[in-house]
Parts: C-alpha cells; structure tokens; sequence
C-alpha cells in the first residue's frame, strides 16, 4: 500500500498517480480536498481509503480508474463533483 503523507490541506498536483502502479492508497487525515484529476487513468488503483476530514472530491479524481474495486468515503465529505468517478 502506497502511503500519501501531506503536512498541507490539499493535494493538486494533476495525474499524481497516473504513471505508478499504484493498488491501494491510504491517505493520512489533514488533506481535506481532492484535486482535479489527481488519479486519472490510474488503472491498477483498487482500493483507496480517504481521510475523515476530506470534504471535496473534484472532477475527474478517480476518473477511468477501472479497476477500482472499493472506496471508503467518509461522512465528511459534502460535495464530489461531476465526473469524479467517470468511467470507474
């Protein structure tokens, strides 16, 4: 499992993930939002836990991650947007 630490509130930098082969993500609890496209075409991702203090999931974040099997999305989060889990 790949772990994503982050002393900052949001991570932005598009298609992170896109070149590793990446499974599992566990994300540590001070990013509260996703950024646009962060896993897009992040084929091998399958399993990704978000933190409890995620509000927003932006557009295109998990986009054509086809093999995404489970997410865990916590209460917290009040607003994902339009095509963030497109083609999944």
């Amino acid at each position: 499992m790949k772990y994503v630490k982050c002393n900052v509130k949001l991570l932005n930098e598009i298609n992170l993930f896109t070149t590793t082969l990446v499974s599992a993500v566990n994300m540590i609890s001070c990013l509260t939002e996703i950024k646009d496209n962060l896993f897009l075409n992040c084929g091998s991702l399958k399993n990704i836990k978000l933190p409890n203090k995620l509000t927003k999931i932006k557009s295109g974040s998990f986009a054509n991650c086809k093999s995404l099997e489970n997410i865990e999305i916590p209460a917290s989060v009040i607003e994902i947007e339009n095509s963030a889990f497109a083609n999944c």
